[in-house]
């Protein structure tokens, strides 16, 4: 579920609530943006919990046209902040 750079607004994660997701299913919320960092990726999961229980996390679209030199710093971003989900 990718998740807009600087929207921290709870309704955005409503949807979800209703999921019935399979048992062996993961819900994942792309709120990692390198351009606000771990405080707006922190402002996004307090947002995400609003809503949800329990989810990972991501980046909004994945490394694959990242350039090489960004990844270290969004693996240290992914580091920093994955205690905060449940």
């Amino acid at each position: 579920m990718p998740v807009p750079i600087g929207l921290t607004d709870p309704e955005y994660f409503a949807p979800p609530r209703s999921l019935a997701l399979p048992a062996k299913t993961e819900l994942y919320v792309g709120l990692l943006r390198v351009a606000d960092g771990e405080p707006g990726a922190r402002n996004r999961i307090a947002a995400a919990l609003s809503a949800v229980d329990s989810f990972g996390i991501a980046t909004e679209c994945g490394f694959g046209r990242r350039p090489p030199e960004t990844v270290p710093g969004l693996l240290a971003l992914h580091a920093a902040v994955a205690e905060l989900t449940p």
